[in-house]
């Protein structure tokens, strides 16, 4: 648009409104994209580090505690 105006136009030149709204839609859809973006590999693997200690950490409390309610007919520790 500017191009077509020329330069003798410049003081008077405007950008169209159908131009902003397009442009405004771009930035929202690129700032939108950005925030549902997916979590890096770092994120993921520092998550599963977590996922796995917790596990241990469980399995280790389970093993050492015994069932409280064994089922009938069983000792707490088979």
């Amino acid at each position: 648009a500017l191009l077509s105006t020329g330069i003798s136009e410049l003081s008077t030149f405007s950008v169209p409104e159908t131009l902003l709204g397009i442009l405004g839609l771009s930035q929202v859809v690129y700032v939108a994209g950005k925030l549902v973006s997916p979590p890096s590999f770092s994120d993921l693997n520092a998550a599963t580090k977590t996922v796995r200690e917790l596990e241990r950490s469980f399995c280790d409390a389970a093993h050492a505690t015994p069932d409280p309610s064994p089922p009938a007919g069983t000792s707490p520790t088979d």
